[in-house]
């Protein structure tokens, strides 16, 4: 599984898109403009003539285009330019975004100068060029919060030569679960487990781009309480199968992401209860082991706590305002 990576090959960007040829388009005329990355990889989840044609009417080496027969999923869409990049590093972004040219020669020079880095850690800016997704204050030498760092598309890029045989066949398999929503951290992880050096380029090299008007990661069926629960067994799965340095504190943050805010969020979002989900999800889904049940128990604990803990600030606040508008 996988190809061999070539030394000379410094750095390719990967582009998954699907049902939206005309961004996909655009991004991949910006790149070719460039003349910057040594490979670009694009995969395409859904059947779409127009960006074949325009596919087809390049003529360049570095182009790998890679259509899906049928709709694979975001996460095995993604694994695909994976397993098809023989760069040293690779840089997924979203069709949707551009780049920041100038940003991007420096992170080359850096990475044609330094060779050591499993995972790096880059800025994200908006639209209007305000800052998104912000390395520059990070002094971390090790991954804490990898959710939180590398969720989103466009804020990481990883060594593709620390991805062994075995582990890209552990990221096959977290890419064929129906909630591998992550596949950006799960990337990342693998990455970082091969040595587990990270570097935070401070300078922005993503802008993110106008929303498209069709997602596939969107509404109850992605951000919902239940599927949530499922994601993050889905993660628990994939990080048991994985060796990575302070691998206890990064569990914990993954554990803070989804009881802080992914599960919160849910209730606020589609009025969940809480205790009937929980209780569903513990009859449907499949255990098999006694530490996935100690980690469904501990997501469940930590929800609570800063569930009631919301409730309490809320009802606080409610009561404080007031006193402080009160003319004395």
């Amino acid at each position: 599984m996988g190809i061999k990576i070539d030394k000379n090959k410094k750095l390719a960007v990967g582009i998954p898109t699907y049902k939206r040829p005309d961004f996909a388009i655009r991004l991949i005329k910006e790149i070719i403009s460039l003349e910057m990355y040594d490979q670009i990889i694009v995969s395409s989840n859904s059947y779409e003539n127009e960006l074949i044609n325009y596919i087809n009417s390049i003529n360049s080496s570095k182009i790998i285009f890679n259509q899906q027969r049928e709709n694979v999923g975001m996460a095995k869409n993604y694994f695909d330019i994976i397993k098809l990049c023989d760069c040293e590093y690779l840089h997924m972004i979203s069709d949707e975004d551009s780049i920041y040219h100038e940003n991007l020669r420096d992170l080359y020079k850096e990475i044609s100068e330094n060779h050591n880095y499993s995972l790096i850690i880059v800025s994200v800016n908006t639209i209007d060029d305000k800052v998104y997704k912000d390395a520059s204050w990070q002094k971390n030498t090790y991954l804490k919060d990898s959710l939180g760092e590398t969720a989103h598309f466009g804020s990481s890029i990883i060594n593709r030569k620390m991805i062994d045989k075995k582990m890209l066949e552990n990221l096959y398999e977290y890419a064929k679960t129906k909630s591998s929503v992550y596949p950006t951290t799960a990337a990342a992880l693998a990455a970082y487990s091969g040595f587990g050096k990270i570097y935070y380029f401070r300078k922005p090299i993503v802008k993110m781009g106008k929303h498209h008007n069709f997602s596939e990661i969107s509404g109850p069926s992605t951000y919902g309480f239940e599927v949530r629960l499922y994601q993050y067994m889905s993660l628990f799965s994939f990080f048991q199968k994985i060796k990575l340095k302070n691998k206890f504190i990064i569990g914990l943050h993954g554990i803070y992401y989804f009881t802080h805010h992914a599960l919160q969020d849910a209730v606020r979002k589609y009025n969940n209860k809480p205790s009937t989900e929980f209780f569903n999800f513990y009859k449907r889904y499949s255990f098999k082991t006694i530490d996935k049940k100690i980690a469904f128990l501990i997501l469940i604990n930590v929800f609570y706590f800063f569930y009631y803990y919301f409730k309490l600030r809320i009802n606080l606040s409610r009561f404080i305002k007031p006193l402080f508008k009160k003319k004395f």
